[in-house]
């Protein structure tokens, strides 16, 4: 199955890199060229989060989680590294997921807005229960299909991330939008507010925002 490798990346304040002339768009160019090049790379989506320009999302999709770590194993991910962190004001946060549709992930990011959400849990495990909640939701989501929802879909991250200094397991939801107006309308329907309790099944914590992305296409 495809490993999505996800990074948020803090940039520099001031900085665009939808901007043709901004150095920013010539660092991206550099770095996701490079990308491009190595085995296993399928698809680079990005795009800065609506609710916070400095802040740069990155979507890397790989054949698997093998060929991102063979990458980070080559001498050249060093140089690579220093290049992109010529625009960041601070450490980036990187995980991998394995989003349970990729074909459901394709029509998300083709969106014109995701929804990206990241749910946090207390326990050693996500419960099987929050599994089985979002299963819940995203069928309820699509099956309301509420005005410019294009689809939903979520997966577990290899990694913990931390909150509050504690180190938890975390699942990463995903839901293509035509707008935020779109999300922001669904939000005030009777069906969302039944599909809730499922999303929030066993929950500590979740935090959402939403990116424009676009599609890297080299040359």
């Amino acid at each position: 199955m495809p490993t999505t490798e996800m990074a948020i990346l803090p940039l520099i304040a001031g900085t665009n890199p939808g901007d043709p002339s901004d150095q920013s768009s010539a660092v991206l160019r550099d770095c996701f060229g490079t990308l491009a090049q190595q085995d296993g790379l399928q698809e680079i989506h990005f795009g800065t989060w609506i609710e916070s320009a400095d802040s740069l999302q990155l979507f890397i999709n790989w054949d698997d989680i093998d060929k991102h770590k063979a990458f980070m194993d080559r001498d050249i991910y060093e140089a690579f590294n220093k290049r992109f962190g010529t625009i960041m004001s601070g450490k980036p946060t990187i995980f991998h997921v394995d989003f349970k549709s990729p074909e459901a992930l394709a029509a998300v990011l083709a969106a014109t807005v995701t929804e990206v959400f990241t749910i946090y849990y207390d326990s050693a495990e996500v419960p099987p229960k929050s599994i089985d909640g979002l299963v819940e939701f995203c069928r309820r989501a699509k099956e309301a299909a509420p005005p410019g929802l294009a689809d939903c879909t979520f997966g577990k991250s290899y990694e913990k991330l931390t909150y509050q200094d504690a180190k938890c397991q975390v699942i990463v939801g995903v839901i293509g939008w035509s707008s935020v107006q779109a999300h922001m309308d669904f939000r005030q329907t009777r069906a969302l507010k039944d599909a809730l309790p499922f999303l929030m099944e066993g929950m500590k914590r979740i935090e959402m925002h939403h990116v424009s992305a676009m599609s890297y296409v080299s040359g």
